[in-house]
């Protein structure tokens, strides 16, 4: 262990004991709108569904994304998908796009500020969850939205941000997350600063004051806003995952036990993250199996 990593986490573990009482959520309630949310061309269409280009303002900042659409009128339930990673909706997210529209959802997906052609900066885990909520609004008001069935599905960065979502607005009647960005705190305790979350420690740009630094890991950590979660949420997670360890899943679902929620937690022996087995192939088995256990989960509570 270097000297500085040594030095971080002494500085935490005295901040934390020092507090004697529950850390508190400290997730930042903004004013949420839709301004200036266009559709642009068409990315992908088949019989059965359209995925769309879109572009809508977000605290001043143009962002882009997408939306997914069933060709079927009516009304839909809105699936809001936030994708992991800070490059924007990759083609395995593009997938689950097109699966959950192809089963009558209506999909709004954000590439969050600093990505794919966003504006802004890249927060991670903070100005993201605002342009998730703005998009919210603007999902709401689309004509094909039945807005008394709105969901949210997170991966990774956005399994956090799902679960920040969901403690920070009213409108869901369900969610679902994937080895998220649970604890933030424990993560910069805990991770090799070096390792896979290399890049991430970077963008945070912790401050040098020690209560200030503690003060911005808790205000990305929802493990500590469970209490405000009040939906059904479905947590996956993989025992192998070295980049948001099982033990934070495990650690998420004893506080919604603790606090009385609907949840329901899927292991998974052989995978780490992102549906990747030991040896970094992708298991299409598994993931097709979560695919089915979601779709389960908001048909349940959202039809």
């Amino acid at each position: 262990m270097s000297a500085k990593r040594g030095w971080f986490l002494l500085v935490l573990f005295l901040v934390a004991g020092c507090a004697q009482q529950p850390i508190p959520c400290l997730l930042e309630q903004r004013e949420y709108q839709c301004d200036s949310f266009q559709g642009g061309k068409v990315f992908f269409e088949n019989e059965t569904i359209v995925v769309k280009e879109i572009t809508y303002e977000s605290e001043n900042l143009t962002i882009t994304g997408f939306l997914a659409e069933p060709k079927i009128n009516g009304k839909h339930p809105l699936v809001m998908y936030n994708h992991g990673g800070k490059e924007g909706l990759e083609d395995t997210d593009q997938n689950w796009l097109k699966w959950l529209a192809q089963e009558g959802f209506v999909v709004a997906a954000s590439n969050y500020r600093g990505e794919a052609g966003s504006d802004g900066q890249i927060e991670i885990a903070r100005g993201e969850t605002t342009d998730v909520l703005n998009l919210l609004e603007c999902a709401k008001q689309l004509n094909n939205v039945d807005q008394e069935k709105i969901g949210t599905v997170g991966f990774s960065h956005g399994g956090g941000i799902t679960l920040q979502t969901l403690a920070l607005s009213d409108d869901f009647d369900a969610g679902v997350e994937f080895w998220g960005a649970i604890d933030i705190l424990d993560t910069f305790q805990t991770a090799d600063r070096d390792g896979p979350l290399k890049e991430w420690f970077t963008v945070v740009k912790a401050p040098e004051d020690e209560k200030e630094l503690f003060r911005t890991l808790v205000a990305r950590s929802p493990i500590y806003c469970t209490d405000r979660i009040q939906v059904p949420l479905q947590i996956h997670h993989g025992e192998l995952d070295t980049h948001f360890p099982y033990r934070q899943a495990q650690a998420l679902a004893a506080e919604l036990q603790k606090h009385g929620k609907v949840y329901e937690f899927n292991s998974y022996e052989t995978i780490g993250h992102r549906f990747e087995d030991a040896e970094g192939n992708r298991d299409t088995e598994i993931e097709q199996e979560a695919f089915q256990k979601t779709l389960g989960w908001l048909d349940k509570y959202m039809r």
